[in-house]
């Protein structure tokens, strides 16, 4: 499945007499630049979570500026929130670093509009909360073709076996871990089973899609031979990368929800598809489907950033 710019698509239909589908297939790159998202301590006066959620509102009718009501794709993410608000030390601490780089905030979300029309339908989907739709900034910074030092790959980062476990497939052509539709897909699911290996806990579920199921276990384990709580915020065996993982969720969930008050613009995304996902039916190359499709090679391979080579694989 190639995907392909929805307002040009039909010039490539014409051309190659294709198959349009309407959802996602079930089915060189770089290391991400970890310095963007490294926290600093600073301050920053947060006002109370009531004044906060009593002006969202009228901050999103105003972002909207000429587009009607529910047109920004703001309106549909926030109303998928679920998760509560949390005042934590460390939420706040992540909350002040993403306060401090307003142009790193500005940067993703226009790395995010391509893909998040599509997450949130998955999203919406699997019935999880609206909040894990912006893992992709805690795990990638919305960089599709990111690959870490550990071979996680993609938006959601996925390891090579759990990625095969959620049938992404990884070949010499095509690594569905970078695929834009089935990693989403996958990463919905196995969030998901997650939050349901621990009994609908989404804050355990977040910590294991980090550091493993079974290592959360262990910790849980931990804390009742010690008498101690086994919510995620009383877990203190946990690597620190773990102990920021949720609280940077958290806080940039907090800084859309409330972007006026933080001065945060919110990038009007429309609630519309961006892409439109083509059965090309047989070998192509990736430049003349670009050509096809009268679509730039760059923005082309955005959307298709899983095929490793200049083709499609012959099968």
């Amino acid at each position: 499945m190639i995907m392909f710019n929805f307002n040009k698509s039909m010039t490539f239909l014409l051309l190659l007499s294709v198959l349009l589908a309407t959802g996602c297939s079930t089915q060189s790159p770089k290391s991400i630049d970890t310095t963007e998202v490294s926290p600093e301590p600073s301050t920053h006066h947060t006002p109370s979570s009531k004044d906060l959620r009593q002006k969202k509102l009228s901050w999103l009718k105003n972002t909207k500026q000429n587009f009607n009501e529910h047109d920004l794709i703001w309106d549909r993410l926030l109303s998928l929130y679920a998760l509560p608000e949390v005042n934590d030390p460390r939420v706040e601490r992540e909350l002040n670093w993403f306060l401090d780089h307003p142009d790193y905030i500005a940067r993703v979300q226009q790395r995010a509009e391509p893909y998040l029309y599509q997450i949130l339908n998955e999203i919406e989907t699997q019935n999880i909360p609206g909040e894990l739709a912006l893992l992709p900034i805690v795990e990638s910074a919305f960089k599709p073709e990111a690959v870490s030092s550990a071979s996680a790959a993609g938006l959601w980062q996925f390891m090579p076996a759990t990625g095969l476990d959620f049938g992404l497939k990884q070949n010499w052509w095509y690594d569905g871990r970078q695929d834009i539709c089935t990693s989403t897909q996958a990463a919905a699911s196995y969030l998901k089973d997650l939050s349901e290996a621990f009994g609908g806990d989404w804050l355990l579920a977040l910590a294991s899609y980090n550091y493993g199921k079974g290592n959360i276990r262990k910790a849980i384990d931990r804390n009742e031979l010690r008498g101690e709580p086994t919510d995620y915020w009383s877990l203190r065996s946990l690597p620190e990368e773990t102990m920021q993982y949720v609280p940077k969720l958290l806080a940039i969930a907090k800084l859309f929800a409330h972007a006026e008050e933080y001065n945060i613009p919110l990038h009007p995304i429309r609630n519309k598809p961006v892409f439109e996902v083509v059965d090309i039916g047989s070998p192509l190359y990736l430049s003349q489907a670009a050509a096809m499709a009268n679509t730039n090679t760059e923005r082309f391979l955005k959307l298709n950033p899983a095929y490793k080579q200049n083709a499609t694989a012959p099968d």
